[in-house]
């Protein structure tokens, strides 16, 4: 059971990371009168990375803190996480990891085969909505009951607003 879940771990890490094969396949060319190469959404989209790892890493670190507090009896066990990003979004975790993706598959479109990158960020995605959320969330609503089943009720799922 776990050489299958280590294999299907590399595999979702195989398929993900393509966008970055295309990115670095991305013929640029530097000349003293002339950069080319890129476009302006490939610009765009690597401009945003840095904000959404940094959003993600702010979301895992908020969690961190809650967890810390709640052993060390600061907050009730039963209690949720329900401020900072987690107020918004249930997965906001979750939610910047699938947009570093893609905008790492946006940003490494140069031409017609390199729309495959695509191919990361939707399976990511897949993986996300099909399995990860559901166990999580399957997890939280045995565990917490009545209180998740409400926090789910006014949480988004991904959406950040």
């Amino acid at each position: 059971m776990v050489l299958v879940q280590f294999l299907f771990q590399g595999l979702i890490v195989f398929v993900t990371s393509i966008p970055l094969y295309f990115l670095f396949q991305n013929p640029l060319s530097w000349t003293v009168d002339n950069f080319s190469g890129l476009n302006i959404m490939n610009y765009i989209a690597l401009s945003i990375i840095p904000f959404s790892i940094s959003l993600e890493a702010t979301a895992d670190v908020q969690l961190e803190r809650f967890k810390k507090l709640k052993q060390q009896g600061l907050i009730p066990r039963e209690e949720l996480m329900e401020t900072g990003l987690w107020r918004r979004s249930r997965h906001p975790n979750l939610f910047f990891d699938l947009v570093t993706w893609t905008c790492f598959a946006v940003a490494s479109i140069c031409d017609p085969i390199s729309v495959c990158s695509l191919i990361g960020p939707i399976v990511l995605f897949c993986v996300m909505e099909f399995l990860t959320t559901p166990l999580t969330e399957a997890h939280m609503k045995k565990k917490r009951g009545d209180v998740y089943t409400q926090y789910v009720q006014r949480t988004n799922k991904y959406l950040v607003m």
